[in-house]
């Protein structure tokens, strides 16, 4: 996409360093313009990643990923990627790949590994009846993805999102920086604040703020602010949890080019009324997008949590 975006430029090789190389270059553009990246990193099984050779410099570069799906619960990964693993050289490598894309971009970046723990359709999910290996590895793996990142790489602009879901996987509090909730509501058109995950999930994250981290629907600005919810930010999904789309699931356009919003999840009504919110912080009021904004985000800030 960045060689179709920039023809007249020097062409990035399609290669996997390629790859990575626009991602970080689409991603300054990006924060260029005020907007804050986020990885929200689905793994994948590391048991089904393919050599492809083993002798090339750069250590991604040795694996290919891409039959490695992460709802694939075969081939013991969760054990098998630790220190002295079958699949721990997979592993390591993969974490080299996302410390050379952190390494380019000019900017913060939301890095959400490991998230829905308690979920069973990932393969680091938490298997039921297995005493607790699954747990054990879950923390232990964390650990050591803080460690390759934080302290072999030298990473500076992660800001970790724990989005375990659960207290007994829990990991050191100095090993992130927020955490998060995924809530998928089953009731149609559920604009509620979602107050009960987010009070259970505050009562144990030891102090740190929470995110929406993924949502079905957007709660209404309204609702929180009746419910004392201070959600950080809210990431609704992707595609039809978001815009219209036609039987290929492709999104459907107005007449000025723009997505339509899905009527199955918000009215463009309500949309525009959220973000119109005082309560929302949209990319206008970013504090370094200019300096009126970054008062109204001082402001903002020590009357809601006080600092």
């Amino acid at each position: 996409k960045y060689n179709q975006r920039h023809p007249e430029g020097n062409q990035l090789p399609e290669t996997v360093e390629g790859d990575i190389r626009a991602a970080a270059l689409l991603s300054n553009e990006a924060i260029g313009e005020g907007a804050i990246m986020t990885i929200s990193c689905h793994m994948p099984n590391f048991a089904f990643a393919q050599e492809k050779n083993l002798s090339a410099p750069k250590s991604y570069d040795r694996y290919d990923y891409s039959t490695a799906d992460s709802y694939n619960l075969n081939g013991d990964c969760m054990n098998q990627i630790l220190p002295g693993g079958k699949f721990n050289p997979q592993f390591t490598a993969f974490l080299d790949l996302v410390a050379e894309y952190a390494q380019q971009v000019d900017g913060p970046i939301l890095f959400r590994p490991f998230h829905e723990n308690t979920g069973s359709w990932f393969w680091w999910g938490n298997r039921k009846n297995d005493g607790g290996e699954s747990v054990d590895a879950y923390k232990k793996l964390w650990y050591i993805i803080f460690d390759r990142l934080e302290n072999y790489h030298k990473l500076t602009n992660l800001i970790w999102v724990w989005n375990g879901q659960s207290r007994e996987t829990l990991v050191s509090p100095n090993t992130f920086d927020f955490c998060g909730e995924d809530v998928y509501s089953e009731n149609r058109l559920d604009h509620s604040s979602q107050k009960e995950r987010y009070f259970e999930l505050v009562s144990y994250t030891r102090g740190k703020r929470a995110a929406l981290s993924e949502c079905g629907y957007l709660p209404d600005p309204e609702n929180l602010k009746r419910d004392g919810v201070k959600w950080l930010w809210w990431l609704p999904w992707w595609g039809g949890f978001v815009y219209k789309t036609d039987e290929n699931h492709r999104p459907v356009f107005d007449k000025d080019g723009l997505p339509l919003a899905n009527p199955e999840r918000f009215s463009e009504e309500a949309l525009k009324s959220f973000f119109d919110n005082e309560y929302c912080l949209t990319l206008d009021k970013l504090p370094w997008f200019n300096e009126s904004g970054a008062e109204f985000v001082k402001g903002l800030m020590k009357e809601r949590f006080g600092i």
